[in-house]
């Protein structure tokens, strides 16, 4: 077994990480994304970010909302709810993060 990672241990400014994990994320007991692709934001005092890539999430599921939230690193995430059927969603559900640093380094590691 893995030692726990300690947040108080994570740089600043953040690092982002490579990773192979599966990562899976359900709601509303559907599977909305699923990756061993994904890449970990990892700063100072947070637990650990994952992002996964666009093609992992099953975008019909998905309904662009007017949220929007800014953070100086990772730049500006404008936010969608997940819509199962008519009656069962959850507003502001899921990020996508515009241009940024982060957004760079993420498009720089895909592309390297």
């Amino acid at each position: 077994m893995a030692a726990p990672e300690l947040v108080g241990a994570y740089p600043r400014p953040p690092a982002l990480v490579e990773s192979s994990q599966l990562v899976r994320v359900e709601a509303l007991g559907q599977l909305l994304a699923e990756s061993r692709r994904s890449l970990r934001v990892l700063e100072t005092f947070h637990p650990p970010t994952y992002y996964l890539p666009p093609e992992a999430v099953r975008q019909e599921l998905l309904l662009p909302n007017s949220g929007a939230s800014f953070c100086e690193w990772k730049g500006v995430a404008r936010y969608s709810d997940v819509v199962v059927d008519a009656g069962d969603f959850i507003s502001k559900f899921l990020g996508r993060k515009g241009a940024s640093r982060a957004g760079n380094a993420i498009a720089a590691k895909r592309a390297g």
